[in-house]
């Protein structure tokens, strides 16, 4: 009987028959799938096949001598090859690296080829607040008297009187986070998931980082309303953006903006403190400390759907992601 032209014929590469090496490889387990392709210079397919456990595929000789590349990588959900991170050898190069049949790959290579599950999981909820509570919160935080003349938002004996006095008759951020509120599950509506990789190194002694988030609270500052939201009206609300809470700098997306909230008192506290006392500060508020990070743009990797009871649960696969000292994934 007839071999088959697709068939591998000897075991040194010549008949067709190859065996990948991935270098460093400790586990079968962690073996990603892998495809070969040989591609014509008209970008078309001439052979595709996915290399099995023990590394082991065909590409027939007539088949190489007709290629114009040969590209090893993932396998897709297609029968083909992911284009990330994929190499593409001319005929030429193929041979001179397989010329024993066997095409090794080192691990920083083969190693992007390995896709995981990423998952990320949560609730979605829809609350709804007092009119009041935006009234005390945007208080508490402007500390309005206080906001009167930003030139003399730090000094002045009156001053400090005054800001001691609304301190005392408006409540902290604290009780005003734990007033009671309504909530429900929302039901019905898609996620959609993004990442971004932020990278925050150490903050040193003389940080010029420092200083520039003194200005970037001073720029904060400037923009906060200097009188409170006024009183709702039923059934209409005052004109946007004071009459409209969630349009101030306080909210951001919807949720709860802590820079804003806390500009005021973080400026004050910034000026200050000397360098080192500053640091401290800065490190032990994390909606402060990430300023000093650096951040790529966000990336959609995947999306979902709401389940009845508000959660949601969405999963893609992904290639081994590594990542530089102090950098790290931020989801949204």
């Amino acid at each position: 009987m007839a071999k088959s032209s697709n068939q591998p014929e000897s075991s040194d590469g010549s008949g067709g028959r190859y065996r990948l090496e991935l270098v460093g490889l400790t586990s079968l387990a962690d073996r990603p799938g892998i495809t070969v392709q040989a591609i014509d210079a008209r970008n078309d397919v001439l052979s595709s096949q996915k290399v099995d456990q023990d590394g082991n595929f065909a590409l027939p000789a007539d088949v190489l001598r007709r290629a114009a590349h040969v590209v090893v990588g993932a396998s897709d959900d297609k029968d083909g090859v992911k284009q990330e991170g994929a190499l593409r050898f001319s005929p030429e190069d193929f041979r001179a690296q397989t010329n024993n049949g066997v095409l090794a790959l080192a691990e920083p290579v083969w190693s992007r080829w390995r896709y995981y599950w990423t998952c990320v999981s949560g609730s979605v909820r829809v609350c709804r607040r007092r009119p009041r509570w935006f009234d005390d919160l945007i208080q508490a935080s402007t500390k309005v008297s206080v906001l009167a003349n930003s030139r003399a938002l730090f000094s002045g004996s009156s001053i400090r009187h005054e800001s001691a006095v609304a301190e005392a008759l408006t409540p902290s951020f604290s009780e005003l986070l734990a007033w009671p509120m309504r909530c429900a599950p929302v039901c019905r509506g898609a996620v959609t998931v993004y990442r971004r990789t932020c990278c925050c190194y150490p903050i040193i002694i003389d940080d010029r980082r420092i200083i520039d988030l003194i200005h970037d609270l001073e720029r904060v500052v400037s923009q906060l309303p200097t009188q409170g939201i006024p009183k709702f009206k039923i059934p209409q609300l005052p004109p946007p953006p004071i009459g409209d809470p969630l349009k101030t700098p306080y909210f951001k997306g919807g949720a709860l903006n802590e820079l804003a909230l806390n500009a005021v008192i973080d400026l004050q506290e910034l000026r200050s403190l000397p360098l080192p006392q500053a640091t401290q500060y800065v490190e032990a508020r994390p909606y402060l400390h990430h300023r000093l990070c650096s951040c790529g743009g966000p990336v959609r990797v995947g999306s979902g759907s709401l389940q009845d009871d508000g959660t949601c649960n969405v999963c893609w696969v992904e290639a081994l992601r590594l990542f530089r000292p102090n950098c790290f994934d931020q989801f949204a």
